[in-house]
Formats: structure tokens, sequence, C-alpha cells
């Protein structure tokens, strides 16, 4: 173990991600087997012809809302464990349960919102385009992610935390000399109180263009240097300045293609009646929605190594516009430490789950490196 890590936090990391992972395996599970007996017993058809005739608007809600309340039943008792007594047990967690569950009504209200955009759009796509509705759609939903990407920082996260702009000059100039070198600029550096809710610790760039923010928890603002702050922003700033996001959205973008090829197949023999388009797509939506996480989940994988291999790039990056290996390597360990990061997992974990490389190794790279 690297002696910048804390051995007695690493430990209490193992434990703690273990159980993360059983939980989200148990979801995943759950979630499966719930859509495969909605086939079995043609639940699918059911629902279909108990609002069949009416306003396909409304008819798009009721779906929306029968499935967006449906995953969150389904995953409520795993998500209570992990995401909220898991949480206070390893002293996470700051919200009381009344809270908690006020966060999951207001998500829950977002994710039947949005489901029911992307319904809309499904069926107006397949009634346009027909055989083709799977490389229209696919496109469709890309720019549908681009224009959340645009409204969520100035829409979605008030909805759930308050925003203050950092009024700390010594922090801020300190942050702006690490993004002029690598050539960015964003609207403004934004407290995030996340300290009400969570002792985790996080940053982040949100938005694009005119929304375009940094964001930091005001727990990493009490507990880090200005030093491990600017390494921290340098790395977020490196994935920017790389186009790592929008790489990885056009990953997705081709990921969404083939899945979409390979659905079309199943739907020209089960489902014909789907590319008359409108309503007529919603019975074989939990088949779609089956094909589309099983294969999502296995080619994730492939996703993942990638989002590594940017995680990497991006520690060079905020080396070279910090020029501070040693305030990298202690914002790391530190970040590791704090969030019961598990530093050093076993590979299989790391191949399934892990989007960013472990801990251990990012230090040994970063400690390695010649910058």
């Amino acid at each position: 173990m690297h002696p910048l890590l804390n051995r007695e936090r690493q430990k209490k990391a193992k434990d703690y991600n273990t159980k993360k992972h059983l939980w989200s395996l148990i979801t995943a599970v759950l979630e499966f087997t719930v859509l495969i007996c909605a086939l079995v017993f043609h639940f699918n058809i059911i629902l279909y012809k108990a609002f069949y005739g009416i306003s396909p608007v409304l008819e798009y809600l009721i779906w929306s809302a029968v499935i967006a309340a449906a995953a969150q039943t389904v995953a409520l008792i795993p998500s209570f464990i992990s995401g909220y007594f898991l949480e206070k047990e390893y002293g996470f967690m700051k919200q009381s349960i009344g809270s908690w569950f006020g966060d999951l009504g207001k998500g829950l209200f977002l994710e039947i919102v949005l489901a029911w955009i992307v319904l809309m759009l499904f069926g107006w796509v397949v009634k346009l385009s027909g055989m083709l509705w799977w490389a229209v759609f696919a496109f469709v939903l890309f720019l549908f992610q681009g224009l959340l990407a645009v409204i969520f920082p100035v829409l979605i996260l008030p909805i759930f935390h308050k925003y203050n702009r950092i009024e700390d000059e010594t922090l801020t100039t300190k942050l702006k000399s690490v993004l002029d070198r690598a050539g960015l600029k964003v609207l403004g550096f934004y407290r995030e109180d996340s300290s009400k809710k969570t002792a985790h610790d996080n940053a982040f760039f949100t938005g694009l263009g005119a929304t375009r923010r940094i964001v930091l928890y005001d727990n990493l603002i009490e507990n880090y240097t200005p030093d491990e702050i600017g390494a921290v922003i340098g790395h977020e700033a490196a994935h920017r300045k790389r186009n790592h996001i929008v790489k990885l959205m056009f990953v997705n973008l081709i990921e969404t293609l083939l899945i979409s090829l390979l659905i079309q197949f199943f739907l020209v023999r089960y489902y014909p009646e789907f590319f008359t388009g409108g309503t007529a797509v919603l019975p074989a939506l939990f088949a779609v929605m089956l094909i589309f996480g099983a294969v999502s989940a296995v080619l994730q994988t492939a996703a993942n190594y990638l989002s590594r291999r940017f995680e990497y790039e991006a520690d060079m990056g905020a080396l070279k516009y910090t020029g501070n290996k040693e305030s990298l390597m202690s914002m790391l360990a530190k970040l590791a430490d704090r969030n019961l990061s598990d530093a050093y997992p076993p590979k299989w974990v790391k191949l399934f789950f892990l989007s960013h490389p472990p801990v251990g190794e990012r230090i040994e790279y970063v400690e390695k490196s010649n910058n």
C-alpha cells in the first residue's frame, strides 16, 4: 500500500465497496427479473389495452409514470439499504430519512418527465422513419443528451442543492490560474451545500457554452488545501481540454446505434406493428428495455476501459496545468481515504464496475511520471 494512503481507512473502504457492489448487483437482478416477468405475463399488452384510444400525450405520460414508479419501487429496498443505511453506517449520510425520501420523490418526478419526453420522441421518430428508426433515434437521443448537459446546472441541480458563488479570492485566483494554463474559461465557481446531505467530497465541471461552470462541494473546500483543489480542477480541465466527455458521448452514440440495430431484428419478428410508430411502440417497450439493458451491461466493460484511459490522461493534464506532483498525489490519496474508495480492488471489480482506475494505480502512475 502506498504510504500516502491510510491503512485503516482502506480496510474500511474494502468492506464499504463490497457491500455497495453487492447491492448494485441485487438491484440489477431485480430490475431484469421484473422486466422478464412483465413480458411473460403480458403486462405490456394489458397496460396498452387499458389505455388504448385516449390522448397519445396522456398515454405516453401514463407509461412513463408506470415505468419510473415501478423502477423505483423495485429498487426501493436495495436503494434504502445502500443509499441510506449503508451511508449512515460508514459516516457519510447527513440527511434525515424524511429528507432522503423527499429527494427520492423529486428524482421520481424528474424521471417521469424525462421518460415522457424520450417516449414521445421515440414514438415520433419511429412514425417518421419506420425501419430506419434505430439510426434516427440514436442521433435524436444524442442531441437530447447535449441539451440536458446545458440545462442541468441551471434547472436540475438547484432542485436538490443550493449554490452560491465562491467568494474566497485566494482559492478562485488559484483555480483561474490553473484554467488559464489549460486555455479554458468558465462563467463562475460555485459552492454546493453538500455537507447538509453527505460527507463525501467532490468537484466537477458542469454545463456547456453559456452555462459552463465549476462546482465544488463545501466538504472539499473545507478539507483540502488550495493546491489540492487546484489539482482537482486541473484534472477536470484536462477532461474538457481533451474533449473526453464529448468522446464518451460519441462512444455512447455508437453503442446506442449497435444495440438499436440488434433490437430491430427482434422487433421485425415479434412486434411488426411497432414500425407504424406513435403509441404503437408502447407494447414493445419492455422488450426493448430488457434487450437494451442486457447488452449495455456487457458493452459497459469496454466503455469503462476507455474511461479509465481518459482518467490517466486527465491526471497527466492536471500535473501539466498545476506543476505540482505532490499536491496531485496527496489529493488522490485524500479523496480515496475520505470517500472510502478502495485503492486496490480485485481485478473483476475493476473490470465490471470501475469507470476510474483504482486510486492506488493512479498515485503510482503520477509518481512514476517524468512531468
